[in-house]
């Protein structure tokens, strides 16, 4: 993929997104964040367009955008069907409109509540934890060993097999 500069994406984001949420990217450009006692990891600009493709998120949610994940099991994005562009959470495992959860109207009024997350020293900054066998195909979701700790391109790779596993167990049962 050809590398997009963090300028070129805020041009496009402009036309299509909230200013909340442009001028959001322009002051942090992406970082970790708490919200509600919950984890945000925002993606930086030129790090949106790569992401969204490699989760395959048009092919399995067409017109979701994520811009963030919580570190784990599901991420963040903004519903670009609606013209409020209201955000969502949903799961890269089983990734679909039908498991999106809107979470907030507006990305301005729900970035307030956001306060830095302290990092300091941790090895794990910009990976996944990941659970080894997903709860949505009956993986255990408090057992310490579901769990393991992926980089970034581990966790594409991860999410991609899983949602193709979704996707054909979904397709056997609707043509039985």
């Amino acid at each position: 993929m050809p590398n997009i500069s963090a300028e070129t994406v805020l041009v496009e984001l402009k036309r299509s997104f909230p200013s909340s949420y442009v001028d959001f990217l322009n002051r942090h450009d992406g970082g970790e964040w708490e919200h509600g006692g919950d984890l945000v990891v925002t993606w930086s600009a030129d790090q949106l367009v790569q992401f969204n493709s490699e989760y395959r998120v048009q092919r399995l949610a067409p017109g979701l955008f994520l811009f963030g994940s919580d570190g784990s099991a599901e991420a963040y994005g903004f519903d670009l069907r609606s013209p409020t562009k209201p955000l969502v959470r949903v799961p890269f495992v089983g990734m679909g409109w039908e498991s999106a959860i809107p979470i907030a109207e507006d990305f301005g009024d729900w970035c307030t509540m956001l306060t830095p997350w302290l990092t300091v020293g941790s090895d794990r900054v910009g990976m996944q934890l990941a659970e080894i066998k997903p709860v949505l195909l009956g993986g255990d979701p408090v057992d310490p060993a579901n769990r393991t700790w992926l980089t970034r391109n581990q966790h594409f790779e991860y999410v991609r097999f899983w949602n193709d596993v979704v996707t054909l167990a979904r397709s056997k049962s609707t043509s039985q």
